[in-house]
């Protein structure tokens, strides 16, 4: 048998638990050979961003005492977010990785809060829907910023009792959360608006997928995901997934997409406009510092709204 000795020195027979190392064996060597560097092959705003606690954690008003929360905190956990509350020392995980709470505080300034400021208060007007939403904090963020309606899917009936009880612990009425597989998302009725952050590269089924995106949102789609930056437009296999872990998909091997397939899917399920988000603050968050984590707004054809981000923004 031939072997790449460059890549991945070794004198054993093909086996298929060795993948996930060849795989970081050819990363690592991609990456020494300068093979990566990020390509951007659409629209690009920069945006201002920043690492401020979600909105609601900040001036929500809370009614429980710190005993009440602990022990609210304690029956839907174990926790994945760490999530705050305002003058109050529970917290849902009881500490604050600087890192992890960065990544997702982030996530929210350009996710969410960037779209909040160009929408203005034509967000009352519009629904929202969170597909892959964990625990509810980035469409929590999206119904106390104003949208009419908001709702949360997710996988895990766990995810979705932490929503809940979030919401309901900082009194934010218009947001619901239902347990939904997102291979049921075309039963899911469509939103003006729908996000998708973090959730492609747990599937096995991404162009299914993203054709159903396509079809649950009116206006235009937020969508973030990982992406190996390998000029190519594919999907690797990656197996022996943790699925017990509330932030992974269903299987324990998933469709891994590079940069360019998810532009390629994006593209041809019908998006008419699509412009790549990259914040201010990008180059201290782990995943998008690495051009990993590439973020996108993709607008249906005859979006009222596409004219006014595209000013907003910046781009052409």
């Amino acid at each position: 048998m031939k072997l790449n000795e460059r890549v991945f020195p070794s004198e054993f027979p093909y086996r298929a638990e060795e993948s996930q190392r060849r795989f970081d064996a050819w990363w690592s060597f991609a990456e020494a050979q300068a093979l990566h560097e990020p390509e951007y092959l659409l629209p690009t705003a920069h945006l201002e961003t920043d690492f401020r606690a979600f909105t609601f954690e900040l001036t929500a008003p809370i009614a429980p005492s710190d005993e009440e929360l602990a022990r609210g905190i304690a029956e839907v956990g174990p926790w994945a977010y760490q999530v705050e509350f305002p003058k109050r020392t529970a917290t849902t995980l009881g500490f604050r990785d600087p890192r992890d709470w960065r990544f997702h505080r982030y996530r929210g300034s350009l996710l969410v809060r960037s779209v909040v400021a160009v929408l203005g208060e034509a967000c009352e007007e519009l629904s929202f829907l969170d597909v892959g939403s964990h625990c509810g904090v980035f469409a929590l963020e999206a119904a106390y910023l104003g949208f009419g309606r908001v709702r949360g899917v997710d996988l895990r009936e766990q995810n979705v009792r932490q929503a809940r009880w979030l919401a309901k612990t900082y009194g934010i009425t218009n947001a619901e959360f239902e347990a939904v597989n997102v291979r049921d998302l075309a039963r899911v009725e469509a939103a003006d608006v729908t996000l998708c952050g973090g959730l492609m590269y747990h599937v096995t089924f991404p162009v299914e997928l993203m054709r159903d995106l396509f079809a649950s949102c009116r206006e235009f789609l937020i969508f973030d995901c990982a992406a190996a930056k390998d000029p190519v437009s594919t999907f690797f296999l990656v197996m022996h997934k943790n699925t017990s872990y509330s932030a992974e998909g269903e299987s324990h091997y998933e469709f891994q997409p590079t940069y360019r397939a998810l532009v390629d899917l994006l593209m041809s399920v019908g998006f008419e406009y699509v412009v790549e988000l990259v914040g201010s603050r990008a180059s201290e968050v782990w995943g998008y510092q690495e051009g990993i984590t590439r973020s996108f707004i993709a607008f249906k054809p005859g979006s009222r709204f596409t004219a006014r981000f595209k000013e907003a923004f910046g781009v052409a």
